[in-house]
């Protein structure tokens, strides 16, 4: 079922990504998914029962692998 307005938590996860230049192709690579579909996440017009779980997992990821680069 698809939402109409985004839920907080993706406000936050978008803000804490702007504040770390983390891309959405960045998420969508760590997740092995398209950009469209980690868009979709976001904007609530998808949604899947861990996708915030996911999510902010696949963004951990991204910094971690930044550390070590």
């Amino acid at each position: 079922m698809s939402k109409s307005t985004p839920e907080k938590w993706t406000g936050e996860l978008l803000a804490k990504m702007h504040i770390n230049n983390v891309t959405s192709r960045e998420l969508a690579k760590e997740l092995d998914v398209t950009e469209q579909y980690v868009s979709m996440l976001m904007h609530s017009h998808k949604t899947t029962k861990n996708a915030k779980e996911r999510l902010n997992a696949a963004y951990q990821a991204v910094l971690q692998k930044r550390k070590g680069a």
